[in-house]
C-alpha cells in the first residue's frame, strides 16, 4: 500500500489510504442532530417540546445541528413523507413525531422528555 502522503493524482494503490482519510474526516465532522418541527423556540413557559429539547441540550453543553422537519404530527404519513426531516424521523423511529435526537455516536432518542433526560445524564465534556 502506498502512503496517502505519497499519492499524487489518482492511483488505485492509493485508494485504501484515501478511504481511511475520508473515514477519519467523517468521524471528526459527525455531529449531533436534532430534528424539530418548524419551531425550535421554547415558547411560553418552555412548553413547546422541540424548543424544550433544544434548550436542554444547549444547557448540557451541546450545540446540535437543528434540522427543521416541517409537517405536523397528526398529518397522514403520505403527506408527512413529503418533508425530508419527517422522512428521516420515520426512518429512525418508525414515527413521524419530532423531536428526534441523533447523538454523535449514532444513538437515537425520540420525543422531548427522553431527550431532556438524556441531556441531563450525558453533559458534554469540557475539553
Amino acid at each position: 500500500m502506498v502512503s496517502p502522503a505519497n499519492c499524487n493524482g489518482f492511483r488505485l494503490s492509493c485508494l485504501p489510504g484515501r478511504l481511511a482519510q475520508l473515514q477519519l474526516l467523517r468521524e471528526k465532522t459527525s455531529q449531533m442532530k436534532l430534528y424539530v418541527c418548524w419551531n425550535s423556540n421554547p415558547g411560553p413557559m418552555g412548553m413547546h417540546p422541540c424548543g424544550a429539547a433544544l434548550r436542554a441540550l444547549r444547557e448540557a453543553g451541546y450545540e446540535p445541528d437543528v434540522v427543521k422537519s416541517r409537517g405536523l404530527r397528526f398529518l397522514p404519513g403520505w403527506l408527512n413523507n413529503r418533508f425530508e426531516g419527517r422522512r428521516e424521523a420515520f426512518r429512525l423511529t418508525k414515527s413521524y413525531i419530532v423531536p428526534v435526537l441523533v447523538t454523535d455516536t449514532g444513538e437515537v432518542v425520540s420525543q422531548s422528555k427522553p431527550i431532556i433526560e438524556w441531556a441531563e445524564k450525558h453533559p458534554a465534556s469540557r475539553t
